[in-house]
């Protein structure tokens, strides 16, 4: 597998959550680390996985939890809460096979949660003011689904992307690809990385088959496309740089 695969399913946005720790999740109103404190994660047996219990072939990795949570921002103060599943995995204590035979599985393995749903949802991105409003609301949409189902989260982005070329093209006639394709009137690169997204998109809307690494990927080109296009700094570096080739050397001289 090359290097540049292996970047790329790395992508990440989904992180276990424990308690009395920092977790890698940031505070929706202010972009402060969300902290869950001892004793808020709260969690039952799934029915399912207490049946499987008497399967002679269980292990103690069929367990499976649903749970509950309360993180806090250590900056604002702001709570935003969570559900999802836990699971038990790895060992949280050692000795001989001889005592922890002794324990039930809960006792010497360590929980993990994995969160589907935050609420308030949390903004995985920041996007700039200038967007219009009617793509910010999908971008926000595709937020609010980016744990629980990664394709439907990432047809939410395509759809963003779709209002975005119009916004960006008014009166434009062509199809979305070559609105995508126009773009690099505006901006090559963002014209380019857009494009990537798209690609995605469609995956996530005729065969609902995005990867976490895929709709984190989505997320990270989106934020860097949208700063190009709409951020003042980038424009005016670009500018610069045209007028400085054109003129190839300093445009400051007289």
């Amino acid at each position: 597998m090359s290097e540049d695969i292996l970047s790329y399913i790395n992508y990440r946005h989904v992180f276990d959550i424990k308690e009395d720790t920092d977790t890698d999740y940031r505070c929706p109103s202010c972009g402060g680390s969300l902290r869950c404190e001892k004793g808020d994660i709260r969690y039952r047996e799934t029915l399912e996985s207490k049946s499987l219990r008497h399967d002679e072939c269980w292990e103690h990795d069929w367990v499976e939890y649903n749970f509950s949570a309360s993180l806090i921002c250590k900056s604002c103060h702001e709570i935003v809460y969570c559900i999802g599943v836990g699971s038990l995995t790895g060992l949280s204590i050692y000795g001989s096979e001889e005592d922890l035979a002794k324990l039930e599985p809960e006792d010497w393995v360590s929980r993990d949660f994995i969160p589907k749903y935050f609420v308030p949802p949390l903004k995985l991105i920041q996007i700039p003011d200038a967007c219009p409003d009617a793509v910010k609301e999908d971008i926000n949409n595709s937020f609010a689904l980016a744990f629980c189902d990664f394709s439907a989260s990432g047809n939410k982005i395509r759809s963003a992307l779709e209002k975005l070329t119009l916004d960006l093209l008014p009166g434009s006639t062509a199809t979305f690809h070559k609105r995508l394709e126009d773009l690099n009137q505006i901006d090559q690169e963002a014209s380019d990385i857009l494009m990537s997204i798209k690609w995605l998109g469609n995956e996530a809307s005729h065969e609902s088959s995005l990867q976490q690494f895929d709709l984190a990927y989505a997320f990270d080109a989106l934020s860097y496309a949208l700063i190009r296009i709409y951020d003042d700094g980038p424009k005016r570096i670009r500018g610069f740089s045209r007028m400085i080739n054109s003129q190839k050397g300093s445009i400051a001289k007289t």
